[in-house]
């Protein structure tokens, strides 16, 4: 399935496997190596070991979060913070981040699109990419 995103703040890793959503403060060498984690198949796994590396193991030290990532048929989906997620299955569904202590984290069998909503006032989702880095203010893949 083919990714679009919206040019902004947030680093976004995209690999064949899905993405992964940062604070728009993360450095570009974690955004670097949380997509290569991912790209190499580490998984939800691979970026909270990234994150807690580089923030200490804290979880109120861990910034906000988005990871959408396919899983032999299912999409694994792990929110935090701020971030929320949209997702179209049988059903359709926000999976959001707020009010959790930890972050939100769900397994949904046959998702057809996953969208990183848009800031209010950003431009639709247009440019795309299928490996790498961006600076986003949405996503839908």
């Amino acid at each position: 399935m083919s990714v679009r995103y919206s040019p902004g703040a947030h680093p976004v890793a995209v690999t064949t496997h899905g993405f992964v959503a940062l604070a728009d403060d993360t450095t570009p060498a974690l955004a670097a190596r949380i997509h290569a984690l991912v790209a190499d198949g580490r998984g939800l796994g691979g970026v909270l070991e990234a994150l807690t590396d580089a923030y200490g193991t804290s979880l109120a030290a861990v910034p906000p979060f988005a990871v959408a990532l396919a899983e032999r048929g299912s999409v694994r989906l792990a929110v935090r913070g701020s971030f929320a997620l949209d997702i179209d299955s049988d059903t359709t569904e926000r999976i959001s981040g707020e009010g959790v202590t930890t972050w939100t984290e769900r397994v949904i069998a046959e998702v057809s699109r996953v969208t990183l909503p848009s800031e209010a006032d950003a431009a639709p989702a247009e440019f795309p990419v299928s490996d790498g880095v961006v600076l986003a203010a949405g996503l839908d893949r």
